[in-house]
């Protein structure tokens, strides 16, 4: 070694050193005896076969290395590789006092710096030598590094895929929903709710229920008129008769009459009651009025019964008609409102159909009187507001999720995708307030982490790591363990190699 040059150098190394970068401190380094200080969590050296490499490498520069880390694993990966290992500094110190440590710079700074001398002894007249050991030097770094790289190339991988068991969680609520309840509250049992409407205007027509008798046919008879005076008589055609008891009759004549100037003096003539209906079908002789001046004159009667009078069956509009028409037409329009309301409610909300009403804003228009003879009666332009309350989605999972939380066994995870709910029922709506049981139902999935699984699977063989994932976990079916480059059989050692799925479902 040059003289001048301090027997030991620490060089501190930084948490994103790789192994190149250590290799060229090395190079650099200005003492025979170089202790390399590992920060907190280096994974670099974290491994036997970077531990050898770097102590190959060593040996070729004729350096002492010494690490120091109080990572176990990576003591314990230096000490096979040959390489001395300590704890701390002091304890790494040899016995003789060492130099102020010089702590290590950046690469570019480094590379600045002379190159140090050589340390192997060689004749300064003995160039082409050197040049020889040095190429020899970097052509097995290079393998080196090439062989590193294939070896963790070939190195066995794996892949783990875990299903974790699940169990339902089911419980029933009975809740009350409110315009004036501002939060979902599990403690109180309320959900806060929305009042949602539409406005709706529709015509209906019914037929009608009453029946009656209506007259429909007039009676027609014949009667005989007598002279009472000694002078001649002209009856007129259109001269009207009648029954003198009970209800009167009358009758019209459908031609003349003329009695001669005899006493008793005797004419036929044709009449039809004035009316119809089966009341002008009179027995004869009942027809023995004759109507106005000719009644000084002239007597009246009937040979013979008058008839063909006949009623008829009809429909006429009543006060049950009119109900009806206005009860379905109501109906029809709350059960349009009502679909009409539920295309416009969000599929996750709740819309609580008992509590929808009907508002008449216009009662409409009857186009038939009551008792208005008439088939059918219809009602037009009845204006209403359909309205009912709606209870958020979002809030009702907000007190699932709070229910079903509370529910969920130690060791176990609530799965939010899975929450739902069924209801609501029983639903009674009074005074503003709605009340109903809703059945929220969830699952809960037991909780496992990659990590927990690398612990167990790790260097074991496919069977006993199955074996060992089926007894240290609830799983809903058999684990899936894929091998690659697994010459003994084994999984990985190292974490990376192995890859880890823990499914959702």
């Amino acid at each position: 070694m040059a003289e001048g040059l301090p027997l030991e150098q620490l060089i501190y190394l930084e948490l994103d050193d790789d192994l190149t970068t250590i290799r060229d401190k090395l190079e650099h380094a200005k003492a025979k005896r170089v202790v390399l200080v590992l920060p907190d969590r280096f994974k670099v050296l974290a491994n036997q076969i970077n531990c050898k490499l770097l102590q190959r490498y060593a040996s070729n520069l004729a350096l002492e290395l010494v690490l120091v880390t109080v990572d176990g694993a990576t003591r314990s990966f230096a000490r096979a590789a040959g390489l001395a290992v300590y704890s701390s500094v002091d304890q790494g110190r040899e016995e003789v006092a060492s130099p102020e440590p010089i702590r290590e710079e950046t690469r570019p700074a480094a590379a600045a710096r002379a190159p140090r001398p050589p340390r192997a002894a060689a004749p300064v007249s003995q160039p082409l030598l050197t040049n020889q050991v040095l190429l020899s030097l970097a052509a097995l770094l290079v393998l080196l590094v090439l062989s590193g790289a294939l070896g963790l190339f070939l190195l066995p991988s794996a892949e783990v895929v875990v299903s974790p068991a699940s169990e339902p969680i089911l419980e029933t609520l009975a809740v009350r929903a409110s315009v004036d309840f501002k939060e979902a509250s599990l403690d109180r049992l309320e959900l806060p709710a929305s009042v949602v409407g539409v406005a709706l205007e529709d015509s209906a027509q019914t037929d009608t229920t009453g029946k009656k008798f209506i007259p429909d046919k007039k009676a027609k008879g014949t009667v005989v008129f007598v002279n009472k005076s000694l002078a001649p008589v002209s009856v007129p055609a259109g001269t009207m008769v009648s029954t003198s008891s009970g209800d009167r009759v009358r009758f019209r004549t459908l031609a003349p009459a003329n009695l001669q100037a005899v006493v008793w003096d005797k004419a036929r003539v044709e009449v039809e009651a004035v009316e119809p209906g089966k009341a002008g079908n009179v027995p004869r002789g009942t027809i023995n009025l004759v109507e106005g001046p000719l009644a000084v004159v002239v007597g009246v009667t009937n040979d013979e019964d008058a008839k063909g009078g006949e009623d008829k069956q009809v429909r006429y509009v009543t006060k049950e008609d009119r109900a009806r028409l206005r009860d379905s037409l109501t109906e029809k329009l709350k059960t349009a409102g009502t679909e009409a309301i539920r295309a416009n409610v969000k599929k996750e909300d709740l819309l609580l159909a008992p509590t929808i009403t009907v508002t008449v804003r216009r009662p409409g228009d009857y186009d038939k009187d009551l008792d208005q003879v008439a088939d059918k009666v219809s009602l037009s332009r009845m204006q209403v507001e359909v309205s009912g309350l709606v209870v958020s989605g979002g809030e009702m999972a907000k007190m699932a999720r709070q229910l079903l939380k509370s529910k969920v066994k130690a060791g176990y995870a609530l799965v939010p995708e899975e929450i739902d709910f069924k209801g609501p029922a029983n639903v009674k709506f009074e005074g503003g307030v709605a009340s109903f049981q809703l059945t929220v139902a969830g699952s809960q999935r037991v909780e496992i982490s990659p990590g927990q699984v690398l612990g167990t699977v790790r260097g074991k063989t496919v069977e006993a790591a199955t074996e060992t994932l089926l007894q240290s976990f609830k799983l809903n079916r058999e684990p899936q363990i894929t091998l690659e480059r697994g010459f003994l059989g084994r999984l990985p050692l190292f974490d990376f190699k192995i890859q880890v799925t823990v499914l959702e479902q």
